[in-house]
């Protein structure tokens, strides 16, 4: 008789599932993965789950159905909700969430060494970014994630420097609300969700220089009114008697934000008019010029389509 595994992965070949070039293992550290099974390099196909093998909701899940639930049954429906949604991911092209065998155990890196997307069939594919040596992990960015979306949703989080370090920040001024994402260093990736708050206070001014001057005042006072209470507020987290992941996410958060802060202070402090220049939108650039310009991403899943991946 077949044990589970063998039973799973000959389930796994019944549904056309191309998995030749990786094989599952089991770490103490990181859990069920998968691993390359021999040398790989840039290009080669790793993985190839067809759509039909993809199991996807039907027309949604209303997680709510299980608050009416009471006791122990409430609890094992809470769990298996939860499990589903730390394994599946944003099917691409369905307003659906997805559940993909074998490639839900393949673990996130900041910088990994395999790609996947979505054929033109609806499977899913994975490609090597780079050479893989026999017997190595084989990993993949679930998206564009911090470290509180990861920990919260995955149950972990990555070390060393890198964009996971970034935080998301809600800035709400003159009757709107916007938010925005700081990374390490304090500039703000897509400078432009920033948009609604010039627009809504460019409203109380006149055209000019003078006038972008002001706007751009009154942005880069919002922003640091919110990242100074978040800043806070992360800061006496950090100082609670907590397991050691929080504490080390409360005090990367609270530097992100110092690093944001900064930045903004140094802006404000320098006094400089802007330039006025025909055609330019000065009520925005000498601000937005200060919040950037974005760091640089090295790995290539960084702008690939992971960015439609595991949701959080």
């Amino acid at each position: 008789m077949l044990k589970g595994r063998e039973r799973f992965l000959a389930w796994c070949d019944d549904c056309g599932i191309e998995h030749d070039a990786v094989r599952i293992e089991d770490t103490s550290s990181r859990g069920r993965s998968l691993v390359a099974k021999h040398d790989c390099v840039v290009g080669d196909r790793l993985l190839l789950v067809p759509d039909a093998a993809i199991l996807v909701e039907k027309n949604g899940v209303d997680h709510q159905l299980s608050h009416g639930v009471l006791g122990l049954v409430h609890k094992l429906i809470e769990k298996a909700v939860h499990t589903a949604d730390s394994h599946s991911i944003g099917h691409v092209g369905r307003p659906v969430r997805a559940l993909v065998p074998l490639f839900q155990m393949m673990n996130h890196e900041a910088s990994p060494n395999a790609i996947w997307h979505m054929d033109s069939s609806g499977g899913l594919v994975v490609e090597a970014t780079r050479h893989i040596t026999a017997g190595e992990e084989v990993t993949i960015r679930y998206g564009q994630y911090n470290n509180a979306s990861l920990l919260v949703t995955y149950g972990f989080m990555l070390c060393g420097p890198g964009l996971h370090h970034s935080v998301d920040l809600k800035v709400p001024a003159s009757g709107v609300e916007v938010e925005i994402r700081v990374q390490p260093d304090g500039s703000v990736a897509r400078r432009a969700a920033l948009g609604p708050l010039f627009t809504a206070f460019q409203s109380a001014c006149s055209n000019g220089a003078h006038c972008s001057r002001t706007v751009d005042l009154l942005v880069a006072e919002a922003l640091l009114k919110s990242a100074k209470q978040e800043c806070s507020a992360w800061r006496a987290f950090a100082g609670m008697e907590q397991e050691s992941q929080f504490a080390h996410l409360s005090t990367c958060s609270a530097d992100t934000l110092c690093s944001l802060i900064s930045r903004v202070e140094r802006w404000r402090d320098g006094g400089a008019e802007p330039v006025c220049r025909p055609g330019s939108n000065l009520r925005q650039g000498r601000l937005q010029a200060a919040l950037g310009p974005a760091l640089v991403v090295s790995s290539i899943s960084e702008t690939s389509s992971d960015l439609d991946g595991v949701e959080a």
